[in-house]
C-alpha cells in the first residue's frame, strides 16, 4: 500500500496535464491483498487484481477460507473498483499453483488431459465467475498464455512448460464472457504467448502441428467450438489463431494490460533469458503498433505492466535499472499524446 502513495507522484508530470485535456484520467490496478486499502483514502480510480491462482485453488478445502475472506474484503470496497482481474481456472486438476514441480510432458509441452476435462474447466470457471459476481465483484477475465514459466524459489527461470487454463484465446474467451456476462482484459503479452504456442513460432517452432484421424466425439465438438485439438499424450493444437492483432479485433476488450517489447517482438524466452515485462521506450516499435491496433478498440483502461530488475531477480541480466516502470510510465504517457 506505500508503493500507491508513492505512485500518486506520478501523476503530477506535466505529460500527465496534458493528457488529463483530452480527457485521460489516471488511476491504479492493486496487485496483492487489498487489505489496508479502504484506510488509504486515495482519490483515484482503481481496480484490481484477484489472487493469480484464485480460481484454481479455489478447489482446495484447505485454502478455501482464506480466498474466502479476501474475497469479502474485495467485495466490500466502497467506492467499488472498475474491476478485478481473474486468471482463468487450470485445465487440470493436478496443478493448482506454481508451486508444483514441473514435469517432462510439461516441458514437453505434452497434455496429460483431454477434450472431455476441457470442457469441465469451463463449466467450472463460468460458475465460478457467477459466484464472483453474484457477491458483487466486477470481474474481468484476463487472457493467459498456454504455457508459463518455471520458478525455482519463487523467481521465474529461463524454461516454461504447458499450463493450459481457461481463456487464452478469442474464442474461449468470448463464450465465456457470452455465458457468465463479464468483462474482458487482453494482457498483451499473455495473448502474443498463447499466439506463439498456437502458431508455432518463436520457442514453439519445433513443435508438431498434425491432427491425428480418427477424432472422438467431444475432441470433434472441442475442435468445433473453441478450434482447439486436446487429447492426452499429445501436444495440443490451436486451429483458428491468425495473429494477435486479428485476436485483439475479435475479443473487443475495454482493459488492456500493456509492456514493452523485447528486441522488436513479443518473446518468452531469449538467449537462456527470461523476456517479459519489458519497459516501454520511446523506441519501441512493436509496442507503438500494439498500441495503435488497441485504440482502434476504443479501450476504457490501460493497465502498465512493466517489471524493474529489483522486484524479480530473473530479470537483472537483460534489464539492470531499477526505475524501468517510472520511466516505462512517462515512455507510454509521451506515447499516447502522440497517438490519440
Amino acid at each position: 500500500m506505500r508503493e500507491i502513495s508513492q505512485k500518486v507522484l506520478w501523476f503530477e508530470k506535466p505529460i500527465c496535464d496534458s493528457l488529463r485535456g483530452s480527457g485521460i484520467e489516471f488511476g491504479f490496478q492493486v496487485q496483492g491483498s487489498v487489505k489496508g486499502l479502504q484506510e488509504l483514502n486515495i482519490p483515484f480510480l482503481f481496480g484490481v487484481h484477484l489472487p493469480n491462482n484464485l480460481a484454481s485453488e479455489w478447489r482446495d478445502d484447505n485454502k478455501r477460507t482464506t480466498l474466502q475472506e479476501e474475497l469479502e474484503r474485495v467485495a466490500s470496497l466502497n467506492p467499488r473498483p472498475l474491476y478485478a482481474v481473474l486468471h482463468g481456472v487450470r485445465v487440470s486438476h493436478s496443478r493448482l499453483g506454481y508451486d508444483e514441480s514441473v514435469s517432462e510432458r510439461e516441458k514437453n509441452y505434452i497434455s496429460d488431459i483431454g477434450a472431455e476435462t476441457y470442457f469441465e474447466a469451463v463449466e467450472e470457471l463460468i460458475s465460478f465467475i457467477k459466484y464472483l459476481q453474484e457477491m458483487g465483484i466486477p470481474v474481468a477475465l484476463e487472457t493467459v498464455a498456454f504455457t508459463n514459466f518455471s520458478r525455482i524459489s519463487g523467481s521465474f527461470i529461463a524454461e516454461t512448460y504447458l499450463d493450459l487454463r481457461i481463456g487464452s484465446l478469442s474464442a474461449d474467451m468470448l463464450h465465456i464472457s457470452r455465458r457468465a456476462n463479464c468483462q474482458l482484459l487482453v494482457d498483451l503479452e499473455h495473448l502474443a504467448f498463447a499466439v506463439n504456442f498456437a502458431t508455432r513460432r518463436y520457442n514453439y517452432s519445433h513443435l508438431p502441428k498434425v491432427i491425428p484421424d480418427p477424432l472422438s466425439e467431444k475432441e470433434e465438438l472441442l475442435l468445433e467450438e473453441f478450434g482447439i485439438f486436446l487429447r492426452p499424450g499429445w501436444v495440443p493444437i490451436m486451429t483458428r489463431v491468425g495473429d494477435s492483432e486479428e485476436e485483439i479485433r475479435k475479443i473487443g476488450a475495454e482493459i488492456y494490460h500493456v509492456g514493452g517489447c523485447f528486441e522488436g517482438k513479443r518473446i518468452e524466452l531469449e538467449a537462456d533469458m527470461v523476456a517479459s515485462h519489458a519497459p516501454i521506450t520511446l523506441e519501441d516499435e512493436c509496442f507503438r503498433q500494439e498500441l495503435r491496433n488497441i485504440l482502434k478498440e476504443r479501450p476504457e483502461i490501460l493497465v502498465l505492466e512493466v517489471s524493474g530488475s529489483n522486484e524479480i531477480p530473473c530479470f537483472t541480466p537483460r534489464l539492470p535499472n531499477p526505475d524501468a516502470q517510472i520511466a516505462s510510465f512517462e515512455a507510454l504517457c509521451q506515447i499516447l499524446a502522440e497517438e490519440i
